[in-house]
């Protein structure tokens, strides 16, 4: 045992990996592995949580793209997002900027990882939100629903007079 973890440091140490929970990401430094998963087996794209996404937008290190149908993204949608249907991706993703980091996000999180590939051979750094918006619902994240009133943490201020 103790010569397999001996190999495993090693191993990391060689590499420059470092063997603790604080690993960045190769092309996204700013996502940490922690919060990091791998897609499965047969992709390359990595996912993030919906925590990190969140953090994502309120930070303003990545752009986020909804890649569902118009309305299904009219029916809700995380404040800020951009829509760019998986439909009409192929199309669109000549107009984003390579200098950029993406985020794609879906309804389950099959859609968004197809498009993060797509964006990936374009060349665009992206990564795909693990279980889409049914995840983000889930985990009580803020959301835009036709009619609805703005909570109070998302309203901006008033200054009193």
């Amino acid at each position: 045992m103790l010569k397999k973890i001996l190999l495993v440091s090693a191993f990391c140490s060689f590499f420059n990996f470092g063997c603790s929970a604080d690993i960045n990401v190769k092309s996204m430094p700013d996502l940490y592995s922690q919060d990091v998963i791998a897609a499965d087996e047969s992709s390359r794209i990595t996912e993030v949580t919906p925590e990190l996404t969140s953090d994502a937008i309120q930070n303003r290190t990545h752009i986020v793209i909804d890649v569902r149908e118009k309305n299904e993204y009219d029916a809700v949608h995380i404040k800020g997002v951009s829509l760019l249907p998986l439909s009409i991706l192929s199309q669109g993703i000549s107009k984003l900027d390579k200098n950029q980091k993406y985020i794609t996000v879906c309804h389950s999180g099959k859609r968004s990882a197809k498009a993060a590939e797509e964006m990936e051979k374009a060349g665009l750094l992206v990564v795909s939100m693990k279980g889409g918006m049914v995840s983000w619902e889930a985990k009580g994240l803020p959301v835009v629903k036709p009619g609805q009133v703005q909570s109070q943490s998302l309203r901006k201020p008033q200054l009193k007079r």
